[in-house]
Parts: C-alpha cells; sequence; structure tokens
C-alpha cells in the first residue's frame, strides 16, 4: 500500500500547497480529476458551510482551523460536536 503524501507534496490549481489529509490520500488520477475545482477559502467565524435539508453546492477539505456539527433538536435545544483540521506548520 503506498503511503498517504506529506504536506506540501501537492498543490491547489493556483499553485498554494495543500496539507488536507483527504486530498493527500487520493491517487493521483483522482486528485488530477479534481485539482482544477480546487480553491483555498478563508472562512469567518460562526460562517455556516451548509444548512440541512439544502442541496449540496460546494464539498470543503480543510487544511486547518476547527470546523463544527451543530444540529437543532425539536425542542430547539442544539448539540455541538467539533473536528480538528489540523494546522499549518
Amino acid at each position: 500500500m503506498l503511503e498517504p503524501l506529506r504536506p506540501g507534496e501537492r498543490t491547489a490549481f493556483e499553485g498554494k500547497s495543500i496539507a488536507n489529509r483527504v486530498l493527500l490520500s487520493l491517487g493521483d488520477r483522482e486528485f488530477l480529476a479534481i485539482r482544477p475545482s480546487l480553491r483555498f477559502i478563508t472562512f469567518d467565524h460562526h460562517d455556516v458551510l451548509h444548512e440541512s435539508n439544502r442541496r449540496v453546492d460546494n464539498v470543503y477539505f480543510p487544511d486547518e482551523g476547527l470546523i463544527s456539527l451543530v444540529v437543532v433538536m425539536s425542542n430547539g435545544r442544539t448539540a455541538e460536536a467539533g473536528g480538528l483540521a489540523g494546522s499549518r506548520s
């Protein structure tokens, strides 16, 4: 089995290095197929990336930061789970 690439061994279309482990673990053919569509985007605190029951227009592969899933329950209370995407070093 091949070892995943390390951060910086692949670049997005505009030449910036990629640190996302999912993108680094793709095979060359699969990565090259999506590479022209990859864009670096900076989000502000509390930006909403997707609303439930809505069409998915974008897929995000975070290089760094924290992304959380917030679920609103029928009683109006919320539950939140977060995942650290890593950091550039």
